[in-house]
């Protein structure tokens, strides 16, 4: 993976949403030893204890993305606890096994819910204050699994699709005065 750096002054505070496993745990590591303070998300709080207690910048702040007003809360208290979320990277995601020869509606909706559904929450959670700021940054992790799809993965491909599809035909906004 290339290293990731902050540009000093860019970030002071970042939030990362499935920062337990995968990209999220790498991203923290990364960023953690750049010198940001960072806000860590994720259901497995084990993890998110560890990172805090190696990372002196970084703080644990549990949270299941699915839950809209959680996401709302959870941002509240970052910003809070440690000034405006410069830059919100909304990273969480599941992934299971889902066929055509045997469909699953609740798989594809708890799918759906973390891996689209938890960016629009934590969109909601972080627009308006960045707008009334003046500044902010928003990304989040997609997948090539969006455009190509992967074999016996359906509902994780539709998840990712939407990320692909819906979120950059919105024009992307500058809120630096």
């Amino acid at each position: 993976m290339t290293e990731i750096k902050s540009r000093p002054g860019l970030w002071k505070t970042v939030w990362i949403t499935g920062a337990s496993s995968g990209i999220g745990l790498e991203i923290t590591r990364q960023l953690a030893n750049s010198g940001v303070q960072l806000a860590v998300s994720a259901r497995s709080t084990a993890i998110l204890d560890q990172l805090a207690n190696e990372f002196p910048n970084v703080t644990a702040f549990p949270l299941d993305v699915t839950d809209a007003e959680a996401v709302t809360r959870c941002a509240a208290a970052i910003e809070t606890r440690l000034g405006a979320i410069d830059l919100a990277l909304f990273n969480a995601g599941i992934s299971a096994a889902s066929t055509t020869a045997k469909p699953s509606a609740e798989l594809f909706k708890d799918i759906v819910n973390t891996n689209f559904l938890g960016v629009t929450n934590g969109m909601s959670a972080v627009v308006t204050k960045m707008s009334e700021r003046g500044h902010g940054h928003i990304a989040w992790v997609a997948s090539l699994a969006g455009y190509n799809g992967l074999p016996g993965a359906g509902a994780y491909n539709a998840s990712k699709a939407r990320r692909w599809f819906h979120w950059p035909k919105r024009r992307a906004r500058n809120w630096r005065k």
